[in-house]
């Protein structure tokens, strides 16, 4: 786990004149919503039912469940709202069907909370430059920052949250053709 200091000094390279705090609370909101929409924090969680066909997730302290990937029954997957259902709130899977089975197993996705003081090493070892840009844009909105250098900074996080996703997902980035921009 590596703490969210680590992120500050680079999100101050875009973002000077900001109080600690304020940067703090923009690097929090951008990793949060970062895992949420990449989907990149995934967690292996082996559940068992109770009497009432429900079954408690697990999940590390300081995060909070963005969605369940992927369900297995032994090897044969299951289907969200057929089989089970998720209470993201209660943090609660309920199975649908007559007798839910010994165990399942389940691939969530993750977001740190709003109290988490340090994320997998991942987020930083990775993607630290495009979460600095993305918390940069959050701290400082549009004053201060000139135009070229916002579009900079979006293109940095919006390309690393497609790559994170992809991976996900798929378990490798999809190639995209780069092409070199010419100004005439």
């Amino acid at each position: 786990m590596v703490a969210l200091s680590r992120f500050i000094p680079k999100v101050l390279e875009s973002v000077s004149n900001q109080p600690p705090f304020m940067v703090e609370r923009s690097l929090i909101a951008t990793l949060r919503d970062f895992a949420k929409q990449s989907l990149c924090w995934e967690e292996t969680l082996t559940l068992q039912f109770n009497q009432g066909k429900e079954a408690a997730l697990e999940l590390p302290e300081h995060t909070l469940l963005n969605r369940i990937i992927h369900a297995f029954d032994e090897d044969l997957p299951l289907v969200q709202n057929r089989d089970y259902h998720v209470n993201i709130h209660s943090e609660r899977l309920m199975w649908l069907n007559s007798t839910p089975p010994r165990q399942i197993i389940v691939s969530v996705s993750l977001i740190p909370d709003t109290s988490a003081t340090e994320v997998p090493d991942f987020f930083f070892d990775r993607y630290h430059e495009a979460i600095a840009a993305g918390a940069a844009l959050r701290s400082q909105g549009a004053n201060g920052i000139p135009q070229y250098q916002q579009y900079e900074l979006k293109t940095v996080y919006n390309d690393a949250v497609k790559e994170a996703k992809d991976i996900a997902l798929n378990g490798h980035a999809r190639v995209v053709p780069q092409f070199k921009h010419r100004f005439i």
